[in-house]
């Protein structure tokens, strides 16, 4: 039975890390906006995922935090951008129906042990990946680059399999929200599609959304969005690196989802979004069945990093305001 709660906590660390790779693309009203880039802009991004999960009477809950940094390294006559993303960290905190509460942070200084040992052996290596990609002015992505390799090898057991580097690399180049080219009204919905794996077995969700025009908050105008995401499994597939694992079959019974975006379209970014899934699922794994509830929500915020004058200047502007006035 030990064995089988290792699973349930895979599975909830899959959903914090995989699922949220969905809530992406979008496009705004009245007239066809595009991604403004500007060479040389910064952006540090959030995504946070927490989980309420029931599986049998028995409450597990996770708040698991992405953080993202990204840079415009340059841009062409067309609009379109070449772009560097990077993972600076990650933190995670799960509460086993115990109350037992697993705590892991990339930053932390102390080395993690027990269960925040298995969670680490992981995660870690994906600390500092870095990848680059073109994206056009519509937010369409291309041409993805890995420009490292993980800093340490993940080590073998049974999460292993469900958190390869290729499964982040989705995640974090696979976020900036496409525009349609033709204006979209208030009231108008769109769909985007999209794919991950979770817990070992391929997810297909679409996405549907529908502008609801503007909203104001602190003084600022947004255009704002309905959130709704449909999910379904698919059969797993065989590899060499996962013909050995150990793979549990998941049956999704019932599903909804709400949600909202905000784009700051002055700033050319989302400055926030929350995405709600209710979900229903069995799990089997050899002659164990578990039935769990889970509700799913997906946060993101983004800030714009304020550019720093170089050395240079900065040194400059501290002699000049230490210099006596005549």
């Amino acid at each position: 039975m030990a064995h089988f709660e290792r699973l349930r906590i895979a599975l909830t660390v899959v959903c914090a890390w995989l699922v949220c790779a969905f809530v992406a693309k979008a496009s705004l009203a009245q007239h066809t906006l595009e991604w403004r880039f500007e060479k040389g802009q910064q952006r540090e991004s959030e995504i946070t995922r927490s989980i309420s999960q029931n599986a049998n009477g028995e409450l597990l809950t996770s708040v698991a935090t992405l953080y993202v940094s990204s840079t415009i390294d340059d841009v062409a006559a067309d609009g379109s951008a070449i772009v560097t993303k990077s993972v600076s960290r990650a933190t995670m905190t799960v509460t086993l129906p115990s109350d037992v509460k697993v705590e892991y942070d990339s930053a932390a200084t102390e080395p993690p042990k027990g269960t925040t040992a298995m969670f680490a052996n992981v995660l870690t290596p994906l600390i500092g990946q870095t990848w680059q990609m073109n994206v056009s002015p519509q937010g369409v992505v291309t041409n993805v680059k890995h420009l490292n390799a993980p800093s340490a090898a993940s080590k073998p057991g049974l999460f292993s399999p469900m958190f390869k580097t290729k499964q982040f690399e989705q995640l974090v180049t696979k976020s900036p929200f496409e525009f349609p080219q033709e204006p979209v009204n208030d009231g108008d919905s769109w769909t985007a599609s999209g794919k991950a794996v979770m817990s070992g077995v391929p997810v297909s969700a679409t996405t549907v959304y529908t502008y609801r025009g503007m909203k104001e908050e602190n003084d600022k105008r947004y255009d704002q969005f309905d959130v709704q995401t449909t999910m379904s499994l698919e059969t797993p597939t065989k590899d060499a690196s996962t013909e050995n694992s150990i793979t549990p079959k998941l049956t999704l019974a019932e599903q909804s989802s709400t949600g909202e975006l905000l784009f700051d379209a002055a700033g050319s970014v989302v400055v926030r979004s929350k995405v709600e899934q209710h979900l229903m699922l069995t799990i089997s794994l050899g002659e164990q069945t578990v039935t769990q509830t889970l509700t799913l929500t997906t946060s993101l915020k983004t800030s714009i990093v304020e550019p720093t004058a170089p050395a240079e200047e900065q040194a400059a502007a501290s002699v000049s305001a230490t210099l006596p006035t005549q």
